[in-house]
């Protein structure tokens, strides 16, 4: 009789570790389902137009996106820095030279298009004078 319910004992442990193996699988294979349910790409459009035309990868513009205003297009930093990117008022108008946007004011670096296009044409700047 108790090898009997040993046996089942065994075969409780042998379904519990079936189900863990699984559900790694699953995570596995879905993890960046679950990397995009935990951590949202917004503004996705623009992230990846911009950087695909700045030769940029999109996540690295996620990521830095990320680090410095968390997704909050009207973030201000105490140097003075704004926007998505983080983009200095002065640095931001040499790129608008640099790229040909007229009529650009420092306001627009709130503007989370704006931001972005400049934000990824500064990023690939700063790789080619850093040899990457």
């Amino acid at each position: 009789m108790e090898a009997q319910g040993f046996v089942f004992k065994d075969h409780k442990y042998i379904s519990i570790i079936l189900i863990l193996v699984l559900f790694i699988f699953i995570l596995a294979f879905s993890g960046r389902w679950y990397v995009r349910k935990i951590y949202p790409i917004k503004y996705k459009d623009y992230i990846f137009k911009y950087s695909e035309e700045n030769g940029i990868d999109p996540y690295l513009t996620t990521s830095v996106i990320f680090v410095e205003s968390k997704f909050y297009p009207n973030s201000i930093s105490k140097k003075g820095a704004r926007g998505l990117m983080q983009i200095m008022p002065k640095t931001g108008e040499w790129i608008a030279e640099q790229i040909g946007i007229e009529d650009y004011q420092v306001d627009d670096l709130f503007d989370i298009e704006t931001n972005i296009r400049l934000g990824t044409w500064y990023l690939a700047y700063l790789m080619k004078q850093f040899d990457g």
